[in-house]
Order: structure tokens, then sequence, then C-alpha cells
């Protein structure tokens, strides 16, 4: 379901839980269901996240309103400024309420009912007194209790559905979670036996060097020229030998990656909010101040997403790596057409120097230098970006740097091969 397909339903959620409601003291003014939903669903889907949210849902909620008085009454002419008062309450709403959750990324909920109260009184009195010219008998402080005791209601009524779906999200996370656990150590259990055959071959390797570099000594020194042919015949036997085992390690490693892993593929934002949690933890670690931002075309399905990941951690990695700002910003954009998926990452980092772009995929090549340590860094990950994109998925991968000011990787990859 795409993002715009998506806040439509969410938008009609609103408009027929608007539906639910009653008048308190004031003809044509609603305490209604809609105030609980709308929240909710702010809080908890990101894409409804804008500032516009309020104006288009109390827009929709005023066309509504007029539509129903018309098929009622036969007119609408005389409720077109009536029911203006609400779409300042919900624009308002929204506004707010959005920009609360967006500046205070990890709210607490006991903050946020305080928000949502104030705001729910404070708002509610605004509507009252806009419309209060069209009310007669109109009693400020009365209203004002009831509005104050309808705010704590709702308000509570909210955060309690809140935290139901939060709580069973979290249920079926840590079911899912004791699942793969178990999966998990069944996997590195078998991952280990396979392990232990590649420490045995290290050893035969380094037998073998040690063989073949008294084979070249004795050469060069014109030695024991009768034994040249056998030892040479011995190093190829006991090659041959590693090689065997190495096929047969990597044929048990494939086998319980098949087995184990690829039983299922997954949602995109899935992908994305895996990433974010282990690339939350690493900007941490190293005390920096780094935002990450990820804006996606389409939520899509995936069985490579194990590929995906080690695509998009290595390149995020190596960005937050890169970046030594106080301020720094990494942006993930995905879009799509007919054929291909298209995944831009950008960073404000250092950049990377003109003469180092055409190595930076090459096995070995890294800046990754720690000055202290002199701990230098493998030089894979990029390199296993480059086959993951090229060889796995067909794909193209571009890069784009300027030293100073900001690096971007262009990825893409065809829709029928992710």
């Amino acid at each position: 379901m795409n993002k715009t397909r998506k806040i439509l339903i969410i938008i009609l959620i609103i408009l027929i839980s608007s539906q639910i409601h009653i008048e308190i003291l004031l003809t044509n003014f609603r305490i209604s269901f809609a105030v609980i939903i709308f929240p909710t669903l702010i809080y908890i889907f990101k894409d409804l996240r804008t500032y516009n949210a309020g104006l288009f849902v109390g827009t929709l909620l005023y066309i509504q309103r007029l539509i129903l008085h018309l098929i009622e009454h036969k007119h609408f002419f005389d409720k077109i400024t009536v029911y203006l008062p609400e779409v300042v309450f919900y624009t308002l709403y929204g506004f707010i309420l959005v920009y609360i959750i967006r500046k205070r990324k990890n709210i607490q909920l006991h903050i946020l009912l305080f928000y949502m109260i104030l705001l729910d009184f404070l708002l509610n009195l605004l509507e009252v007194l806009l419309s209060s010219k069209f009310i007669v008998d109109f009693n400020i402080n009365k209203i004002t209790f009831i509005l104050l005791i309808v705010a704590i209601i709702r308000s509570l009524i909210t955060i309690g559905i809140i935290l139901i779906i939060k709580y069973y999200k979290m249920f079926l996370i840590k079911t899912e979670h004791e699942k793969r656990y178990k999966k998990l150590v069944w996997l590195f259990s078998k991952l280990r036996s396979e392990m232990y055959w590649m420490e045995k071959n290290m050893i035969y390797i380094e037998k073998i060097m040690d063989q073949s570099y008294k084979l070249f000594e004795d050469i060069r020194n014109i030695k024991d020229e009768e034994s040249w042919s056998s030892r040479a015949l011995e190093i190829s036997k006991d090659i041959h030998e590693i090689k065997k085992e190495y096929a047969l390690t990597l044929i048990g490693l494939e086998e319980v990656l098949e087995g184990n892993i690829n039983e299922k593929g997954l949602k995109f934002k899935e992908i994305l909010s895996i990433l974010e949690d282990s690339l939350d933890k690493l900007i941490n670690s190293k005390n920096k101040n780094i935002k990450l931002n990820f804006d996606i075309y389409e939520n899509f399905y995936t069985t490579k997403h194990y590929q995906l990941i080690s695509i998009l951690r290595n390149i995020l990695v190596n960005s937050i790596e890169a970046i030594d700002k106080k301020e720094g910003k990494i942006t993930l954009i995905h879009m799509q057409n007919d054929t291909s998926h298209t995944f831009v990452i950008k960073d404000n980092g250092k950049g990377i120097k003109r003469e180092d772009i055409s190595n930076v995929f090459n096995p070995g090549f890294t800046t990754k230098i720690n000055s202290n340590t002199g701990y230098l860094g493998r030089g894979i990950g990029l390199n296993l970006v480059k086959d993951l994109v090229e060889n796995t998925f067909n794909g193209k991968i571009k890069l784009y740097s300027l030293i100073g000011e900001e690096t971007i990787f262009n990825i893409s990859i065809p829709k029928e091969n992710l």
C-alpha cells in the first residue's frame, strides 16, 4: 500500500469516527470521537506527521458536515460559517501536535498526555468562543469546566489506545524474537561446526606455505634438485585437499543459511526499522550528533532483505564514519519507476578525494585509519556493496563526492531482481 492510499484510508477512518459524537450545551458544538482517533493515528503513523494534516482533516470534516446538513435539511447556506470553528480546531490541533512529536522524537506518553489535555481544552475553548456569537445562552464557566473534563477523558482514552497498540506490537515482536532466537542458536551451532573445519584448514595452509617457501629457497640455491618435483607434487596434492575441504564447508554453510534464514522476506519499512535501530546505537556509541532521514516511495516487499540490508548498512556506516561535524545529516531516499528501485544515500561528511573515488570499491582500499591505535579498516565494505549491487542484483551503483561538502551514492536495482 503506497503512502497516498494509506493516508486516504486514515482520513476515511477519521471522517467515519467523527460521526460518533455528542452535543454538550451548545447546538452545533460537537464532542467528537475523531479527536481521539486523530492524535492516535498521528502518533502511530509517521506518514501523517505533516503540518497540513490538521488543515486537511478539518477541511474534509467541514465539507462532510455541510453535505450531511444538505441531505437532511435540503440547504446548507445557513451553516457555511457555523462549522468553520471546527476547521480552526483541527488545523491548530494537528499543527501543534505534529510539531511536538517531531520536535521531541522519543516523547514519553505522560508528557504527551499533558500536551494533549492542554491542546484539547484550549482549542475547544477557542472553538466555543468563535461559535458563541451564535449562542444566546452562553455560560462560560460551566462550559469551561465541562471542556476540561472532556479534554482529560478524551486524552486518557487516546493514550490508552496508544498503549494497547504499543503493547500488542511489543507482544508480537517478543514472540517473533523468541522464535528467531531459537533458530539463531541452532544456526550458530551449525556455523560453529563449519568454522572448526575452516580453522583446521588454516593450520594446513600455514604448513603448505612453509613447505612452499622451503622449496623456493632450495630452487634458488640449487639444493636437493632430485626432490623438487616430488615436493611440488606433494604441495599441489595438499592444496587440492584443502580446496575440497573448503568446497564441503561452503556447501555446509549454504545449506545452513538456506534452511534457516531465507524463510520469508521483509517489508522495506521493517528493513529501515532494523537499520535505524542499529545505526542509532552506533551513532550514540561514537558520541556523534547525526540525524537520520528516511524518505520512501513505497513499502515494498522483498525476499532479498539480507542482501539489501548489507548494501544499505555498509554505505550508511561509512557515512557515519565520515561525519565529524557538530551537526551531521544522513538521508536515504527511495524512489521507483516501472522497472527499477532507486536508493540515494547522501551525507554531509568530509567527502572523498577525486583521486580516491575510482578506488573506493576495490578490495582492501580504506581511508579508515585510527591515528591513536594504528588500526586500519578492512576495506571490504564497499567492495561487497558493489558486488551485491552489480552481480547479485544486476544493478548499477554510482558515487559522487565533494570534499568537505557531501557524498552521494546512487543505487539502481531492477524490480524483478529485488
